[in-house]
């Protein structure tokens, strides 16, 4: 009786030992990803499930172009097994970090990815005389801005989405084989929504395409053109800088002789200058975020923030308040 008690503690300690090593294992196999933006982090977080940890850079109101680094994110750098960004043309910061932490990371550009729609800045101050134009050129030399290049706010098309999402899936498997079918099966769920997210916004929006609207600056162009809905102008012609008195006069103009309905701001700027612009105009303020600022990270971000795009313009287009 004494052998047998002796044997099984034994073999129950063997069996201890043995399962912390697997869940130690595991904890080791976890992929260690970072992402830039919210709704980067969003698409990345749906495909990477449980299998791993994503780090957001970029949070709260901090802007794409000019955000610092805080010591846990080169942290999180330096012990990533992949990175995905945009490019050098949205998050102007991150690229010399990028740069020094070697080729052991898988970074991922993904404003270059085969597949994705490419558009170009629209130029000028009036956009409804080609409202489709993606010629790059020299910005407004009337207002001594520039705003030329690719238009890097590709999430806001959903195929755009789903090229990331099939992207993701495709590095994350090379740098974990074996949670391949776990992130295969993550990226189709996830595509299958952004078809459907795709079918719900193109019936909802249907009713505001003729209406006239300004944006705050050329950061919608992707939603505007997969569910035509093009915007007239933007009030800032660089990237989110704050207009001149030259420029808000010259929207003024613009608002009452194409008869706008909506001017929108963004949640970084305050609604004052919107409020100065449409005075006496008979336009409507609303309030537009490309990013999800105030929407908590997760892999359900990506589709509240499409959503709430839709949802501000209904409310100001159709004076829903």
């Amino acid at each position: 009786m004494n052998k047998l008690a002796a044997f099984a503690t034994k073999a129950a300690a063997t069996a201890a030992v043995t399962l912390s090593l697997v869940f130690a294992g595991a904890a080791q196999a976890e992929v260690r990803v970072v992402t830039s933006v919210r709704p980067l982090h969003s698409l990345v977080s749906g495909v990477v499930g449980d299998r791993g940890k994503v780090h957001l850079i970029i949070k709260g109101m901090a802007s794409p172009h000019d955000t610092a680094l805080r010591p846990s994110d080169a942290a999180a750098l330096q012990q990533a097994q992949a990175v995905f960004w945009i490019g050098p043309e949205l998050e102007t910061f991150l690229g010399s970090s990028l740069a020094q932490i070697g080729e052991r990371v898988r970074v991922i550009a993904l404003g270059s990815v085969t597949g994705i729609r490419q558009l170009s800045f629209r130029q000028g101050d009036d956009w409804s005389r080609d409202s489709h134009s993606t010629t790059t050129g020299g910005g407004d030399a009337h207002n001594g801005l520039s705003h030329s290049g690719r238009d890097p706010h590709i999430w806001l098309d959903p195929d755009n989405a789903k090229v990331i999402v099939t992207t993701v899936a495709q590095v994350l498997s090379g740098v974990a084989p074996a949670d391949t079918r776990y992130f295969r099966q993550n990226a189709a769920a996830m595509m299958a929504r952004l078809d459907r997210l795709r079918a719900e916004l193109e019936r909802r929006l249907k009713a505001l395409r003729g209406r006239r609207y300004v944006v705050f600056h050329d950061a919608y162009q992707h939603f505007e053109r997969r569910f035509a809905v093009p915007a007239t102008a933007a009030i800032s012609l660089g990237d989110g800088r704050l207009p001149g008195a030259q420029r808000i006069a010259q929207v003024r103009r613009q608002i009452r002789a194409q008869h706008v309905v909506c001017v929108f701001s963004e949640p970084q700027f305050a609604p004052r200058l919107v409020e100065t612009i449409i005075q006496s105009t008979g336009a409507r303020a609303g309030v537009l975020d490309p990013i999800g600022t105030a929407l908590p990270a997760g892999s359900e971000l990506y589709f509240k923030l499409m959503r709430n795009i839709a949802a501000s313009l209904e409310r100001c287009l159709l004076g829903g308040g």
